[in-house]
């Protein structure tokens, strides 16, 4: 008969297990302790230990552009620089024709009495007509209503200012809202400028680059 011997198991996170055999004859003999494997990296995580990324290289590159979207870039610095140029100029400009014909003292005025509420309609406007045409044709409606005013200032309305404005009498003393009226042109100048400010860079441009650059090449 056999007869039962104890056997005794070490625990899992030792190197080997020791396992007494047993014998025919009652003898006990210890088993050979077989080596431990080692479980491969590969099958706790589901994969070749070669696919893991390695971490991003830094671009060394100091104009990191594709030669593919070089033109979209070329383009868009040119738009970028044509505004901020118009904008530059007819900030300039709208200061010294005021100040030179009704004096600083009516820029406040004008911005209150004159630029809140044309920017108001300006709002209202926009909203309207985006909710109409589609963002090319509103882009497009918008900045040639701006480049059609400055045309027709710089051709026309500077031009004839002398006939269109209702210069004072000599020896006349005229308040600065009164002098802003005289000067219409001027005045209408500075609001159209004052509106450009506020349109130009910061929305249209920064709408149309939306529109043309996906997210990827952002």
């Amino acid at each position: 008969l056999f007869r039962p011997q104890r056997i005794t198991l070490k625990r899992p996170f030792e190197r080997s297990v020791s396992v007494l055999h047993v014998s025919r004859g009652g003898s006990s003999q210890p088993a050979v302790p077989q080596p431990s494997q080692a479980v491969p990296t590969a099958v706790l995580t589901g994969g070749d230990t070669n696919d893991t990324p390695s971490p991003a290289t830094p671009s060394k590159s100091k104009f990191p552009i594709a030669k593919r979207e070089f033109p979209q870039f070329a383009q868009m610095s040119i738009l970028m620089f044509l505004f901020i140029y118009v904008f530059t100029t007819a900030r300039d400009t709208k200061d010294t024709l005021i100040v030179s014909s009704a004096g600083a003292e009516a820029i406040p005025f004008l911005k209150l009495y004159g630029v809140m509420p044309c920017a108001t309609l300006f709002i209202v406007g926009y909203s309207k007509l985006s909710d109409a045409v589609g963002k090319h044709t509103l882009f497009c409606t918008t900045v040639l209503s701006f480049f059609a005013f400055y045309v027709l200032f710089a051709f026309v309305l500077f031009p004839l200012r002398d006939t269109l404005h209702f210069l004072p009498a000599p020896g006349v003393t005229s308040s600065p809202a009164q002098l802003l009226l005289r000067y219409w042109s001027y005045s209408l100048y500075f609001i159209v400028s004052e509106l450009y400010a506020s349109a130009g860079v910061p929305l249209l441009f920064w709408q149309c680059a939306n529109d043309v650059t996906s997210l990827s090449k952002a």
